[in-house]
């Protein structure tokens, strides 16, 4: 006998103003889906924290308005994606956007001064990555892991990270790169 997973909730809103202070995980989903977080800050001084974490099951969720702080860069994310379907929108944010899911919408969000500004992990396809500012960064600006195809990265703007664009897939695969504006790149196929 396997055990039944637990309930799928949905309709949760967290809607701010409101702070969230020093945390491993700010906001943590899990069974949540059709669901949205907005105008949120949250910081987190020692460096060590995930921001806004949406995890499987449930999906559809909208992260829109928010703000992330971490302290020191540490190589954490300040939303992560593991569900498929979500809209991520206009957050302001100083660690990156880590996605390991499929047809999600990634827009008009700023990703600077931090560790790196997104991420798309192997195995995530067909996301949209859209008008989105990935500015001196430590490390990368906008990479696309190995094994992750299907991806319109188009119209966003990254400078003084290392590289600001990068896609690990030879020939960029099926990743379209078009309309970007950037210095560095990490293959010619990144327009």
């Amino acid at each position: 006998n396997q055990a039944n997973p637990a309930a799928m909730l949905s309709e949760v809103h967290v809607l701010g103003p409101g702070m969230i202070n020093d945390f491993s995980s700010g906001l943590m989903t899990k069974n949540a889906a059709d669901s949205f977080v907005k105008q949120v800050m949250a910081t987190c001084q020692t460096g060590r924290g995930h921001g806004f974490r949406i995890t499987s099951r449930g999906g559809r969720w909208k992260i829109q308005g928010n703000v992330f702080r971490n302290g020191t860069p540490q190589q954490f994310c300040a939303i992560t994606l593991f569900t498929d379907d979500n809209d991520v929108i206009g957050n302001d944010l100083n660690d990156p956007i880590c996605f390991d899911g499929n047809n999600n919408t990634i827009v008009n969000n700023t990703s600077s001064g931090g560790d790196a500004g997104m991420e798309g992990f192997s195995g995530s396809i067909n996301n949209e990555i859209h008008a989105n500012t990935t500015d001196n960064n430590i490390f990368f600006g906008i990479s696309i892991d190995a094994g992750s195809t299907g991806n319109n990265i188009t119209g966003n703007e990254s400078s003084n990270n290392h590289p600001d664009m990068e896609d690990d897939n030879p020939n960029c695969d099926s990743n379209k790169w078009e309309g970007n504006h950037f210095n560095t790149a990490s293959q010619t196929c990144i327009h």
